[in-house]
């Protein structure tokens, strides 16, 4: 065997072994990507399946406190639909129930519930089961510690909507907003009553057509940088740019997510708990997704567009289909208004499946290049008569350009 076949045996062989391990490495990559979206998938699903954050078309407000209690504090913990009580005095204040019978205590000393209240069944408190006995909500209050925290949450049949069909009047149509009703909750602190008062409202679930269409125009565009020839690195740092994007509009949700299921609201309490340990699917493909994106806004170019599927896929699935129930009910589990987190959500999906679907487009150029370039290093001799045959273009070439200057040319 001559050197030169020697030399095009072994050159041949290398560039199949480095296809292969192409081909087997974009294998482990589709499969990491189908893992990671069965996880994403099934972990919404089972969390739903609890009494957290879910999405809903009733919209609780608390419109007054009056008079104002300094240091005692309400709000509606939108994803769960109860009410919360915070109290940062020394002294404790006391909540009514139907009957006007002390009900709930909250104070320094942590929370108790009143086991004779007839109020008091097992929705009442998360967590908190009642003890079979008889009720009186004329006798002496017995309290029952439930909470060693100057905070509780409630569900109270005033504030929400408990059956489970809608009023007659939203289902006659329920494409309008009704209001359905007002409520107050009276409270005891020391001498004085204090009423919070609210309203209960349903909502109209938003029409997902100029999501879908925003959301679909934005992937394609993205996506249409995967069609740019494989050579070209410039697309691989820009898909960085969406890719990152999409890292931090989902770590914002998960973030705000965190701060309506948590106790005190932002970055307090347990935030940090309901973040990384409720949210830990949105979380984690943030993160990835910002790293990624970091990496290939930075980083070498060597195999980024790996990443980058993984990360899009990732972040798309765990963080954008995971939340899609805010395209279907008006009001999302979180503290901002609905129309931003849907635009979270929708940045999240429609981003990062671009960047994934760009990314993949690519992987499959360098694929067919990869391929060109094995099946011409396995056969020499049309790698010779591929090479013959450009350089007679090059000749070709150079003889029209001569004739167009009136430059005589000599063939042989």
């Amino acid at each position: 065997m001559s050197t030169r076949a020697h030399e095009s045996s072994r050159t041949g062989a290398g560039a199949r072994l480095g296809a292969g391990l192409r081909r087997y490495g974009r294998l482990a990559v589709a499969a990491a990507c189908g893992v990671i979206a069965a996880l994403g998938v099934a972990s919404p699903a089972s969390a739903h399946s609890t009494d957290l954050a879910k999405a809903t078309d009733y919209r609780i407000r608390i419109t007054a406190v009056e008079p104002a209690l300094p240091g005692v504090s309400v709000r509606v913990v939108v994803g769960e639909d109860r009410l919360e009580l915070s109290n940062s005095t020394d002294r404790p204040v006391v909540i009514m129930g139907y009957k006007n019978e002390p009900l709930l205590r909250v104070g320094p000393d942590g929370g108790y519930a009143n086991t004779l209240s007839p109020s008091f069944d097992d929705r009442l408190l998360p967590g908190v089961t009642t003890s079979p006995g008889p009720t009186d909500a004329a006798a002496a209050p017995q309290w029952r510690k439930v909470s060693d925290a100057s905070v509780l949450r409630w569900h109270d049949h005033r504030a929400h909507w408990a059956g489970t069909v809608p009023p007659p009047a939203v289902a006659a149509d329920p494409g309008r907003f009704h209001h359905i009703w007002d409520w107050s909750v009276p409270l005891h602190d020391a001498d004085q009553t204090v009423i919070v008062r609210g309203t209960l409202d349903w909502l109209p679930a938003p029409r997902t057509t100029p999501w879908l269409a925003g959301g679909l125009l934005v992937l394609t565009m993205i996506a249409v940088l995967g069609l740019v020839p494989a050579r070209a690195g410039w697309p691989v740092r820009l898909l960085g740019v969406p890719l990152t994007l999409a890292g931090l509009a989902a770590t914002g949700y998960a973030a705000a997510a965190a701060a309506d299921a948590a106790r005190g609201g932002w970055f307090v309490g347990d935030w940090w708990k309901h973040f990384a340990l409720e949210q830990t699917w949105a979380l984690f493909g943030g993160l990835a997704a910002l790293i990624a994106g970091g990496w290939a806004l930075v980083g070498r170019r060597t195999d980024r567009e790996f990443s980058l599927a993984l990360a899009g896929v990732g972040v798309a699935v765990m963080a954008g289909v995971a939340n899609a129930d805010a395209f279907l009910h008006s009001v999302v589990p979180v503290p901002v208004e609905g129309g931003w987190a849907r635009l979270a959500v929708a940045a999240t999906l429609s981003l990062g499946a671009g960047t994934a679907a760009a990314a993949a487009l690519r992987l499959r150029a360098i694929g067919l290049t990869g391929r060109a370039a094995t099946d011409r290093a396995a056969d020499p001799d049309a790698a010779a008569d591929h090479g013959a045959a450009d350089q007679d273009a090059l000749d070709q070439n150079a003889v029209d350009h001569a004739n167009a200057d009136g430059t005589p040319t000599i063939t042989s």
